[in-house]
């Protein structure tokens, strides 16, 4: 049982990361906080909202002005799992609810799977608020006692008690991390480095105990792969569209200048006549 939230996930694959959570081969149910409207008549419609939700958001704050340099975050990840299969509907109420309390005006996407041993929601936050548009600011105390507050919700809701073994697992994360600091700039070489708790374990293994299989990464591959695929062709049509905006401004500025010209000439063309018939009048008056 864990709450873990990816702090700096890739911005340039916010819809491929949506296509991936909300696959039809894990996802069970598709839920929404404070994005209601893309609540679809199934499963299937909901998916499509939400991925070309997440694409318009890419984009929209790919091309939007920001401080700083490097990409525009355009929204972050988190995983609430569950120590046992929990029903989808419940585990989503569950972890609405939470979210609700820790992050009341964010705009997000819950999708529940039941493919594991473990019931999993992935979330998808939106980097903007709901009530002003501003990003996100969750104050650095708050985001780094998440998870505690998570386990001590989920111990109260499930009648386990798993804080303490959480609290004692976070601080020798945090003494292993101190440890490394420590290594890396007395010049240790990186094979001798200290490794992070838990992370020794053959991933083989893992996918094994986690029930997973090769067909199912395989999937995974297919739908990541998918996600680029239509990230690409986003932007394509985005970089079709500037194109066709450039060159009907190139266009227009052509069309004004010689309207412009045309104008001045014009004018030209009026006073000429003006000063042709003026000496016409004094040559007719000096004649009588």
């Amino acid at each position: 049982m864990i709450a873990k939230h990816v702090s700096k996930p890739n911005q340039k694959a916010a819809a491929a990361h949506m296509v991936y959570i909300t696959r039809t081969s894990a996802c069970v149910d598709i839920d929404f906080y404070n994005l209601e409207n893309l609540r679809g008549a199934n499963i299937q419609e909901s998916r499509a909202n939400a991925i070309a939700y997440a694409e318009m958001r890419m984009i929209e704050e790919t091309h939007r002005k920001h401080g700083g340099c490097g990409i525009s975050k355009n929204h972050m990840r988190a995983v609430f799992s569950f120590d046992r299969k929990v029903e989808a509907v419940e585990a989503r109420r569950f972890v609405k609810e939470f979210i609700a309390k820790e992050l009341p005006n964010c705009r997000c996407v819950l999708a529940t799977h039941r493919n594991t041993n473990h019931t999993h929601v992935h979330i998808f936050y939106d980097i903007r608020t709901a009530d002003t548009g501003n990003k996100i600011q969750i104050p650095d105390a708050q985001y780094k006692t998440m998870d505690e507050r998570y386990c001590r919700a989920y111990d109260k809701r499930f009648g386990t008690n798993y804080l303490p073994d959480h609290l004692a697992l976070k601080a020798e994360t945090a003494r292993w991390k101190k440890a490394y600091a420590k290594a890396k700039e007395a010049g240790v070489p990186k094979e001798l480095l200290p490794q992070k708790p838990g992370r020794a374990a053959d991933r083989s293994a893992g996918i094994r105990n986690n029930g997973l299989n090769e067909k199912r990464i395989d999937r995974n591959k297919f739908a990541n792969t998918a996600g680029q695929r239509s990230i690409t062709n986003a932007h394509k049509q985005l970089d079709s569209c500037e194109r066709e905006v450039i060159r009907f401004e190139r266009e227009f500025r052509k069309t004004l200048a010689a309207s412009n010209r045309l104008q001045h000439t014009a004018t030209g063309v009026d006073r000429a006549n003006e000063r042709t018939f003026d000496r016409t009048s004094i040559n007719r008056e000096l004649s009588r």
